[in-house]
């Protein structure tokens, strides 16, 4: 009986399809929204999930120091260039030394962010590089290359810490062999 009441009631209105009431506050001009129980609800779409933007980064270059913790005594000097919002290229450089050897190395490397982006998120890549042991009396030049894990993070800063592992295939020098990999670096992001 009281869903009858209700129904008598609105049919009773006289308003035709289409016709909306002025809602409350409203100009003539302004779009004007639905009135129901002294709440305005507005006509305006709402943008579905494939349609929101995705926000750009705001940076493009990375510029780390960082100190391989596993394989090499050196200081690396890295800096990373944004290509795509997903995507990094790399380029690096080191120097080190411990009880008279000396070391350095020069490499690249590639990037892709499978979560988040090139300001905060975990990537894979590949990483290649050159590098020259000096001992007294000889080199021993070895090239190395080898898949990476890592995640990066910029704060609002923009402060960056990245850490990393790997596993890289190392040939020269006389031997060829896999050796693990890691380093932690922080750097400054624009």
């Amino acid at each position: 009986m009281l869903l009858f009441g209700l129904l008598s009631e609105v049919c009773a209105q006289e308003m035709t399809v289409g016709e909306m009431p002025e809602a409350p506050g409203t100009e003539a001009g302004e779009e004007a929204g639905i009135v129901y129980r002294h709440r305005t609800y507005s006509k305006k779409k709402t943008p579905r999930r494939h349609e929101v933007e995705v926000e750009e980064p705001s940076t493009d270059v990375t510029i780390l120091v960082s100190t391989p913790m596993i394989t090499d005594p050196m200081a690396e000097f890295q800096a990373e260039l944004r290509v795509d919002p997903k995507v990094g290229v790399a380029v690096l450089g080191g120097v080190g030394g411990y009880m008279g050897m000396s070391t350095w190395t020069v490499g690249a490397e590639g990037r892709g962010y499978v979560t988040g982006g090139f300001e905060r998120g975990i990537f894979l890549g590949l990483d290649v590089r050159y590098t020259n042991n000096s001992f007294p009396g000889r080199a021993d030049p070895t090239l190395t290359i080898g898949p990476m894990f890592g995640a990066k993070y910029t704060f609002d800063v923009p402060l960056t810490v990245e850490a990393k592992v790997g596993v890289a295939y190392i040939q020269g020098g006389g031997w060829g062999g896999i050796a693990p990999s890691a380093t932690a670096g922080i750097g400054w992001s624009f």
